[in-house]
C-alpha cells in the first residue's frame, strides 16, 4: 500500500529475496531509500537488515519471482544447470518482528522539516546531546543512556533487550535497519515499541530501553520546532 514519494524511492515496500552461500533462500521487504547515497534497506526473514544498492534490488526482485513470488510459498529448485539447494527458512520467534511500513512515513510538513534540518545543521547526534546538556538537563548517567539507545537508531542498529532473565528472543529488534532521525513520527515509534515489549518481554530497566529514549527524542523534536 505503499505510495512512491518520488521515482527514485519507487520499489520501497516491495518484496525481494536473496540466496545466500548455501542455496537458502531469505524473502524480505524493501523498508527505505536513502537518497545520499542511492541505496536500499531490505530486512530479511531471517539476516536482518541489510543496505542493497538499486542494481541489488531489481536482482532480488528477479530472484523473489523466478521462486514463485507472493504466490507460491515453497521454494523450487533452481532451473539452472548447476542444482542449487534451496531450503525453506526458518521459522521466525512466536513474535512480531516486521517493520510497518507506515512507520517510515512523517506527520510533519516540508516547512517543519525544513526548519528541522536547520537547527540541527547536519548534526543531529550532537545538537540532541547539547539539548540534553543545556536544555532538557538529566544525570550524566541518563544522558548517557538516551544517546546510547539513539545513537543506535540514527545509525540503523536497532535496539535489542539482551537481558539474560527477561531478553527479547533471538532476532527481535526494534526498528533494525531503519534510520531514525528527529523528522520521523516518533510518537509512532512509540507505539511500535510499546507493542515491541508487549510481544518479546517487558522492559525491566524501568523505560531506558526503548520509552525514555524516544519520549526525549520527540521532546527534542518539538524544541526544534519551536
Amino acid at each position: 500500500n505503499h505510495t512512491p514519494r518520488n521515482k527514485r524511492d519507487e520499489y520501497v515496500g516491495d518484496r525481494v529475496a536473496k540466496l545466500d552461500g548455501r542455496g537458502v533462500l531469505f524473502r524480505g521487504t524493501i523498508t527505505a531509500y536513502h537518497a545520499n547515497r542511492d541505496s536500499f534497506t531490505c530486512v530479511y526473514d531471517e539476516s536482518g537488515g541489510e543496505f542493497c544498492s538499486r542494481e541489488d534490488v531489481m536482482k532480488a526482485k528477479e530472484v523473489y519471482q523466478e521462486y514463485g513470488g507472493k504466490k507460491n510459498d515453497k521454494m523450487k529448485s533452481s532451473t539452472s544447470t548447476t542444482k542449487v539447494e534451496t531450503k525453506t527458512a526458518k521459522a521466525k520467534p512466536k513474535a512480531r518482528c516486521d517493520i510497518p511500513m507506515d512507520a517510515l512515513s512523517s506527520p510533519l510538513s516540508k516547512q517543519q522539516k525544513k526548519t528541522i534540518h536547520d537547527r540541527i545543521e547536519g548534526d543531529f547526534l550532537g545538537k540532541f546531546e547539547d539539548y540534553l546538556t543545556d536544555v532538557d538537563e538529566i544525570s550524566d548517567s541518563n544522558r548517557r543512556n538516551v544517546l546510547r539507545q539513539v545513537t543506535k537508531l540514527a545509525n540503523g542498529e536497532g535496539i535489542r533487550y539482551d537481558s539474560k532473565a527477561y531478553g527479547w528472543p533471538e532476532g527481535c529488534y526494534f526498528m533494525k535497519g531503519v534510520e531514525i532521525g528527529p523528522c520521523d513520527d516518533i510518537m509512532k515509534l512509540m507505539d511500535i515499541g510499546q507493542q515491541c515489549e508487549d510481544d518479546w518481554g517487558r522492559d525491566h530497566g524501568n523505560g531506558w530501553l526503548l520509552s525514555h529514549p524516544l519520549k526525549k527524542l520527540y521532546q527534542f523534536q518539538q524544541y526544534c520546532l519551536e
